[in-house]
């Protein structure tokens, strides 16, 4: 596990590594049984992809919380837990006075699969954190999915690798490029996950 705190007007914490090997099998068997089970649903039926009646995101999603009545019933939400085992590593320890006095209380999760044409436009959560983490299957067969933070100076891009654990102030701006399947990889789930963890009080 690798930690790296920054700040660019707001704080950033980038990790990588985060998941450890037997965690990452658990975590792919979930997605796949979501997958398989048609769980993931489109912008339309989720809501929270709109904004003034434009699509801010077409790619499918799914709250955990929709699909487990318990925590323990789901190996995500049991294994995710581990962001507040670091939660002094991650959080309390960067430099930001913000990321240094939060309080958390409150976490959900939500499940995001982008593959050929899939973006998230420019926006904001409604959570006092957002920790993201990205899952794809290696070697990576396709383009784009880079996440981009809003500044006062301009975009900062937070380069996509597997395992890479990204936490920022849930009000920032942020989006995700368009994604470009490699030719022959189109509707194989080889696309890009990502695993949004949001906290507030």
């Amino acid at each position: 596990m690798n930690l790296q705190h920054i700040d660019i007007g707001f704080p950033i914490t980038v990790v990588d590594n985060f998941y450890d090997s037997g965690e990452l099998e658990l975590i792919w068997e979930e997605l796949q049984f979501l997958l398989d089970n048609n769980k993931l649903r489109n912008p339309k039926e989720m809501g929270s992809a709109f904004k003034s009646g434009k699509i801010l995101a077409n790619r499918p999603s799914v709250f955990l919380h929709k699909c487990f009545k318990k925590v323990s019933e789901s190996k995500i939400l049991t294994i995710n837990k581990k962001v507040f085992r670091y939660f002094d590593q991650i959080f309390k320890k960067h430099s930001s006075w913000f990321f240094s006095n939060v309080q958390i209380n409150i976490s959900k999760t939500l499940i995001s699969y982008y593959e050929d044409s899939n973006y998230y436009h420019a926006h904001r959560d409604r959570f006092a954190i957002t920790c993201l983490t990205w899952f794809y299957k290696e070697p990576k067969s396709f383009e784009g999915g880079e996440l981009s933070l809003h500044t006062s100076k301009g975009k900062k891009t937070i380069k996509l690798l597997n395992n890479r654990l990204v936490a920022f102030p849930s009000c920032i701006v942020h989006e995700v490029s368009m994604i470009k399947m490699k030719e022959g990889t189109e509707g194989k789930h080889m696309g890009r996950f990502c695993m949004s963890q949001f906290l507030s009080q």
